[in-house]
């Protein structure tokens, strides 16, 4: 189910999240993903899939076989940025986040950021 707000349609609402969070990360990271794109997962839940956004020497520690380093710095770097993902949710879709839960593979090189929203008034 897509959900407009304002003066724009659906299909742009959510083009507009996946814009906001790939600027997020690139301004946070210094690199952002190369792929984005942001779903509705039934009526609550936005799911945003991010790829492409892993640093050179982040595939050199996954290489060396530090899988477990790469994954703890993709997780502090998503508590961190957590705060301003959910503000971007909530502006575009105009619902507050109640949850909020990050995840990551290396290989395909893959990253979700699921946003689980208050119910709407039906």
């Amino acid at each position: 189910m897509e959900q407009a707000t304002g003066e724009q349609r659906p299909g742009e609402v959510l083009a507009s999240i996946s814009n906001r969070v790939v600027g997020l990360m690139r301004e946070a990271v210094g690199k952002g993903p190369t792929r984005c794109k942001t779903h509705w997962a039934g009526d609550d839940i936005v799911i945003v899939v991010l790829g492409g956004g892993f640093l050179a020497s982040e595939q050199t520690l996954y290489e060396a076989g530090r899988e477990d380093q790469v994954k703890a710095n993709r997780a502090a770097i998503q508590e961190v940025l957590e705060q301003e993902m959910r503000k971007i949710i909530e502006e575009h879709v105009g619902r507050r986040v109640t949850a909020f839960m990050s995840t990551q593979h290396q290989n395909p090189d893959v990253q979700l950021e699921i946003f689980m929203l208050e119910p709407a008034e039906r």
